[in-house]
């Protein structure tokens, strides 16, 4: 696995920004870039993930909703650890 920068106080990463871990972990399932992340300013212990844009990546989210985005299961569960080991490295 690849270190992922992190979102630090005096450097903003710009993106598509996603607060659901599962629709993360899909997103980088489907290929999407993880740029970094950042605190979610709402829910200190959750992270919001920062992702690439692109003309793809905003139509995915009813897809996923309506159960219509199918991923390899042991890639997801991979890409879940990675995003939560992001988010852990965000409050150390």
């Amino acid at each position: 696995m690849s270190e992922l920068p992190t979102y630090a106080g005096e450097k903003v990463i710009t993106g598509y920004e996603v607060g659901n871990l599962n629709f993360a972990a899909t997103l980088m399932c489907l290929g999407k870039k993880v740029l970094g992340a950042k605190p979610n300013p709402k829910h200190p212990h959750l992270s919001i993930f920062i992702f690439e844009q692109d003309d793809e990546i905003k139509g995915l989210h009813k897809p996923y909703t309506n159960g219509a985005l199918l991923v390899e299961p042991r890639l997801f569960t991979e890409n879940v650890r990675t995003l939560k080991d992001i988010s852990n490295n965000l409050s150390a």
